[in-house]
């Protein structure tokens, strides 16, 4: 890991705030380190003593810089917050940026893969065409990754970091340790995946160890998020389902959006009782709580007006146009 060298007197709240998001899964190790690096600096510019950012130092960070596009002003202003509510659930004096403290960021629109685009992407990340030279341990794990990702509704990160102790190939079930809001959770993917996953573990060196990484493109390391998009983008091609450009999508999270979408329609076809399942998939996502839950109610009906009717009926409050202070959970 990166060593910083921190100066502000929340120095030291930075670097805990590093570890946190590292913990957590949350982002990548140089966006969170460039964050701590920059807001360091301009606490020291300011000439703050205190382990306390106030509403000045607040507006002073969030304010538009000349040379900045909107987009890496709402990064800045998004990164800020997070901190900001980091720092104010340990019992820190922060004044929090409020959501509209920058332009509000097109909101994306998620993508739900038709059942051919999931037949083609499948079909494509089995016969991948790379540039570089075939590797087994790619050819055999890429497959596998992409089809637990969809087969589960994990996040990227969480899938591909977990370690050789966190599966259960017998039972086929997953255990995500300390994954977003620092919970723990078991989730199962699709039991005919097993004997992938057996052919997988016969590729890790041997002896294997409990705390190994289960996907290792290359030995000792987990695929990087950079790594999964890129070939992710490369299949999307192969399988003809068209990329609209960055921030359009599809993207790799798209997954979690179909299945979960995919999993109501599967309920309500069965007829099940959505207010009793539910629960069930809140703790599955590892969601803190139903409003989150609930965004995929809302997208199942968007997505298919055939049921709207039918959630509308368990949920009458749930379906509606969302306001501008609506949170996004993807």
């Amino acid at each position: 890991m990166t060593k910083l060298e921190l100066k502000s007197p929340l120095a030291p709240e930075l670097l805990q705030y590093r570890q946190h998001r590292i913990d957590m899964h949350y982002s990548s190790t140089s966006t969170t380190e460039s964050f701590c690096r920059c807001f360091d600096r301009f606490l020291v510019s300011q000439g703050i003593m205190e382990k306390e950012i106030s509403r000045a130092v607040t507006e002073a960070w969030c304010r538009k810089r000349s040379y900045e596009s909107p987009n890496t002003q709402i990064r800045r202003v998004t990164r800020l917050r997070q901190f900001c509510i980091y720092l104010s659930e340990r019992g820190y004096k922060v004044f929090i940026p409020p959501r509209k403290a920058a332009p509000r960021r097109q909101k994306y629109e998620a993508h739900i893969f038709s059942d051919d685009e999931l037949r083609r992407f499948f079909r494509a990340v089995d016969h991948p065409k790379f540039a570089n030279a075939g590797s087994v341990r790619r050819d055999l794990m890429l497959p596998l990754y992409f089809r637990i990702l969809y087969t589960s509704g994990m996040r990227l990160n969480e899938l591909a970091t977990i370690r050789v102790a966190d599966i259960d190939i017998e039972k086929a079930v997953i255990t995500v340790r300390n994954g977003k809001n620092g919970k723990d959770r078991l989730v199962p993917f699709h039991p005919t995946l097993v004997d992938r996953c057996e052919k997988v573990m016969q590729l890790l060196d041997k002896p294997t160890k409990p705390d190994d990484y289960f996907f290792q493109i290359k030995t000792g390391k987990c695929p990087s998020g950079g790594y999964i998009y890129t070939r992710f983008r490369i299949i999307l091609e192969q399988a003809g389902i068209s990329h609209l450009g960055r921030g359009h999508g599809p993207r790799v999270h798209d997954f979690r959006h179909t299945y979960c979408v995919n999993l109501l329609r599967k309920w309500i076809r069965e007829k099940r009782n959505l207010l009793a399942w539910m629960p069930y998939m809140q703790a599955m996502l590892g969601h803190s709580g139903f409003e989150e839950t609930a965004y995929y109610l809302q997208l199942t009906s968007r997505e298919f007006p055939e049921v709207r009717d039918q959630i509308e009926t368990k949920f009458p409050n749930i379906i509606e146009d969302p306001d501008d202070d609506e949170p996004e959970f993807y």
